[in-house]
């Protein structure tokens, strides 16, 4: 089922609403700022658990399975009624994509065991990044993570299938580079605490969901050509079943990694807040707080040093990095208790959410004609992974 058109539509909690140009597709309902999806606003995925409750003769209200609701008003009567029976008859068997549905431009990143492309949809024209694994395994976990996830900091899944012994996971391409590349520039206080916002309510958002992040790095943390941010790669990433539930695989970066993980301990949803606290760091200060080429005097740093205050950081600075890098997992905040430090006390959250703080560094695109330069599908299907 496929229908498009002009809506009103707002987030139950954000205060304003907005006129977006919506497409059905299949089972993702896609909210554009205009009809050729140049400013893709959200990719809201459409399966049996999202709930549709009619709240008068032209409105109705999506409700998502984290209780995330989206108030949607029609013109007309008879819109809302063919809305809400092509909603009714999305299913996932309507999004059919395979190894012809796309052609490759060029290879944007690369992992241990997998590549990314960027990609041009063949139908759609969309450009998407394409990632390419040898390790089905990873690959299906991280399909079966981000495909259940609506959030405006978390990068949007668009498909994912098996072909001849790799995994094809099809994701939002933003464009602009990843925060790692954003250190090359100078980072303004303001810019900072813009990006460790978005960072705060992504990060809140995947515990509200159960899951630990176990690899929240720089390079995993992309760059949209609008100055904001979005949580990629979670190929690592852990649904935990309860709030005190921990997991004990060694995993991510080591300069990232929270004492209890150096230590091979058990360890929960505080090791990614102290992975949060490094990124912070970073961002503020333009320097890592434990990092050394000698990995043994890395860890120790981690698990026993005390952590640098560079000369001239603020109090609250110095607050909130203090309490997320806390040596004991337990005397950590939550993400939660976060918002409430004073650092973040002239921060509007409403506003964070709706990204209607302008960053002052607007980035270029990365690949700015990516039409002129696309890869044989030969060398495609023959690619080391």
């Amino acid at each position: 089922m496929s229908k498009c058109g002009w809506l009103m539509i707002r987030r139950s909690f954000s205060k304003g609403w907005h006129r977006r140009f919506l497409k059905l597709n299949g089972c993702f309902l896609i909210v554009s700022t205009d009809t050729k999806f140049t400013q893709i606003k959200e990719r809201i995925y459409i399966n049996n658990n999202v709930k549709i409750a009619l709240t008068s003769s032209t409105s109705f209200n999506l409700i998502m399975p984290d209780s995330t609701t989206y108030l949607i008003s029609a013109g007309q009567p008879e819109d809302l009624i063919e809305w809400i029976n092509a909603l009714k008859q999305a299913d996932q068997s309507n999004y059919e994509i395979d190894i012809d549905s796309f052609e490759l431009i060029k290879v944007i990143g690369e992992g241990h065991f997998s590549k990314v492309y960027l990609a041009r949809m063949i139908t759609t024209d969309e450009y998407i990044a394409l990632k390419v694994s040898e390790r089905k395994d990873i690959a299906y976990n991280e399909k079966n993570i981000i495909s259940k996830l609506t959030n405006p900091f978390i990068i949007g899944f668009k498909f994912y299938f098996e072909f001849d012994d790799k995994s094809y996971l099809g994701l939002e391409y933003t464009a602009a580079g990843d925060l790692f590349s954003r250190f090359e520039y100078e980072i303004s206080k303001r810019d900072a605490k813009i990006y460790a916002s978005e960072l705060l309510i992504g990060m809140k958002y995947l515990h509200s969901q159960g899951i630990v992040i176990r690899d929240f790095k720089p390079e995993n943390i992309l760059l949209c050509t609008n100055g904001h941010l979005k949580l990629a790669d979670f190929g690592l990433a852990k649904f935990l079943k309860n709030e005190n539930n921990t997991t004990r695989t060694i995993c991510g970066t080591a300069d990232y990694s929270a004492p209890e993980v150096v230590k091979n301990e058990e360890y929960g949803k505080p090791a990614d807040v102290w992975s949060y606290g490094v990124v912070l760091y970073e961002l503020l200060f333009n320097c890592s707080p434990f990092y050394s080429e000698n990995e043994l005097k890395m860890y120790e740093k981690i698990t026993e040093g005390s952590t640098p205050i560079p000369e001239g950081a603020e109090p609250d600075e110095i607050e909130i990095i203090q309490a997320c890098l806390k040596k004991d997992p337990k005397e950590r905040p939550t993400f939660d208790e976060l918002k409430k430090f004073s650092f973040f006390s002239e921060v509007d959250w409403d506003l964070i959410i709706e990204k209607r703080y302008e960053t002052d560094f607007i980035p270029e695109a990365v690949f700015e004609d990516p039409s002129s330069d696309v890869m044989e599908f030969e060398y495609y299907d023959n690619a080391s992974i």
